[in-house]
C-alpha cells in the first residue's frame, strides 16, 4: 500500500506528463510558453514537480 505522499507524487507526475503532452502539440513557441506559464494550474503543476526533483 502506498503512502499518501507517494500517491500525491504519482498524481502530480501524471498531471505533469499530461500538461507536457498537450504542450508538445502546440507548434508556436510563444503559445506553448504561455500555456505552460500563464495558465495557473499548469504553472503550479510544473512547480510542484520541480520541487520534487523531477
Amino acid at each position: 500500500m502506498r503512502s499518501a505522499g507517494e500517491a500525491a507524487r504519482a498524481a502530480i507526475g501524471e498531471a505533469r506528463r499530461h500538461v507536457l503532452s498537450i504542450a508538445d502539440r502546440i507548434d508556436d513557441p510563444v503559445y506553448r510558453e504561455s500555456f505552460l506559464k500563464s495558465v495557473p494550474e499548469n504553472r503550479r503543476t510544473l512547480e510542484l514537480t520541480s520541487m520534487d526533483g523531477r
